[in-house]
């Protein structure tokens, strides 16, 4: 579906749910695309926000009383008090419509204040559902991403989604040579502290592809990054996942013994 064209819209049946793709145009109406009843939308614009109209593209949204999954993300920068109070008004969706989302993405550490402030504007409360996109694996360092999500934790009802970079053709490569720094260990022990009240196993990815980079970097496993991540879920693949050096070696099976040896070792950090 490409951006730009007037209709390309598609509706699709969920058990007792339909609804319609949308890209923004100047030709679209809501008319248009709410044929036949449907009252769900999932918006495929990648910054609504930007958009000159979007105060009245949301301000329809909100006076139809419509479930809406931006599933793009809503640019923070782009927000003011007028549209913040309007998607407020909106009932901002996931994707299956079963619960009131609101999505907005945080790629690098710039402009965190400007961030906060944005934020501060929506009046979120530790009740609200905030899912952040983060995408990881880009150019960003291991201090950064850990900066970004202590300051995601630090605003009322967020939780992130992370997204590992995948380049498209001809894009940019992926710079992580300075990713690591001499204060790693102590960075991620401070990662491992950071909890959000919701969908960690969103960043149980990330911790895995931290493990493998360290020991890619380092040559040995952090232990405590292990023993998070495998601190509720696949337990019994923790002795293999250490055999393996996360992966990063031929997986050959090991001896129960070695199991209970390694698996022992796994608790303590060094």
């Amino acid at each position: 579906m490409s951006p730009g064209s007037p209709k390309k819209n598609v509706e699709l049946e969920y058990p007792a749910a339909p609804f319609c793709f949308w890209t923004w145009t100047a030709a679209c109406r809501l008319d248009t695309l709410l044929e036949d009843g449907l009252r769900k939308l999932i918006l495929l614009d990648d910054n609504i926000l930007s958009h000159p109209n979007a105060g009245n593209f949301l301000e329809e949204m909100a006076q139809r009383n419509l479930q809406v999954n931006f599933t793009q993300t809503l640019d923070l920068r782009m927000l003011d008090k007028e549209k913040a109070r309007i998607i407020r008004r909106i009932y901002c969706s996931n994707l299956k419509f079963t619960r009131r989302v609101y999505h907005f993405s945080l790629n690098d550490t710039r402009n965190l204040d400007l961030v906060r402030r944005k934020y501060q504007i929506l009046g979120f409360t530790p009740g609200d559902n905030v899912e952040f996109i983060c995408m990881y694996g880009y150019n960003t360092s291991l201090a950064e991403d850990v900066e970004r999500f202590r300051f995601l934790r630090s605003l009322p009802g967020t939780y992130v989604f992370v997204q590992e970079y995948q380049p498209i053709p001809c894009g940019p490569p992926a710079d992580l040579t300075h990713f690591f720094d001499d204060d790693a260990d102590e960075y991620i022990d401070e990662l491992i502290g950071i909890v959000f009240r919701q969908n960690m196993k969103s960043m149980e990815k990330y911790y895995r592809w931290l493990s493998k980079c360290y020991v890619q970097a380092f040559g040995k496993l952090h232990n405590g990054l292990v023993d998070t991540i495998f601190k509720y879920n696949n337990r019994d693949s923790k002795g293999r996942y250490i055999a393996t050096m996360a992966g990063t070696r031929g997986k050959r099976k090991p001896d129960p013994y070695t199991l209970y040896f390694i698996g022992g070792l796994c608790s303590k950090n060094g």
